[in-house]
């Protein structure tokens, strides 16, 4: 891989563990709470980018963030996240802040076309793809039950792009992508997300990689 785009970054797991895998890659990475963390990771030498944004379906309007104090992981800007996930009531250390928006379509414009857009925005995932218009090599990103409307509405929306093929993963390994054999069509994995998944247990999480 030459670029990847990892939207939702937080520290830099994903990025630091990609760097390791493909040294030469350039990774662009987009996290709103980056000045709040620190952004260690950041290292334009090392052919890291960060992107202090939201991800969104529209370009430099502000939104509101909703930052978690004490587990900043579930941080978010869907404001169903807060009040619905299986997180809403989690310590009470959600605090506001408001941040900038950029979409996939203004990414791909000013960085290229990427090989991987990786997507774990904590429930905002639906409104970061209403901001891509054009399909991409691969994608993948995070999905929880307790958002199963909008995690459907996903996949409508890759599909509608053009993307043909999909896997679901349950739990959230980076480093596992799938492979070949483990890709279904649009209407096999849309029935299996429509019955499996129930938005009132709020356990069952992971990743839906398409192609």
């Amino acid at each position: 891989m030459k670029l990847i785009f990892d939207i939702g970054s937080n520290v830099g797991n994903f990025c630091a563990t990609y760097k390791q895998k493909y040294p030469d890659c350039q990774i662009i990475c987009v996290e709103p709470a980056y000045k709040f963390l620190g952004g260690a990771y950041a290292n334009p030498n090392r052919g890291i980018t960060v992107v202090p944004y939201a991800c969104s379906d529209t370009c430099n309007e502000h939104v509101d963030f909703h930052f978690n104090e004490h587990v900043h992981t579930i941080s978010s800007c869907n404001k169903k996240w807060i009040s619905d996930s299986r997180f809403k009531d989690y310590n009470n250390k959600w605090v506001k802040k408001q941040v900038k928006t950029v979409t996939i379509d203004f990414l791909i414009k000013k960085f290229g076309c990427p090989d991987y857009i990786k997507v774990d925005v904590e429930g905002y995932e639906l409104t970061a793809l209403n901001g891509l218009t054009q399909k991409v090599p691969l994608i993948g990103l995070e999905w929880a039950e307790e958002l199963k409307e909008e995690v459907v509405g996903c996949i409508d929306r890759l599909d509608s792009l053009g993307f043909k093929q999909f896997c679901v993963q349950d739990c959230d390994d980076y480093l596992d992508l799938p492979s070949d054999s483990d890709f279904k069509n649009y209407n096999t994995v849309r029935q299996y997300l429509v019955d499996e998944l129930d938005s009132d247990r709020k356990e069952k999480w992971g990743m839906i990689y398409s192609r």
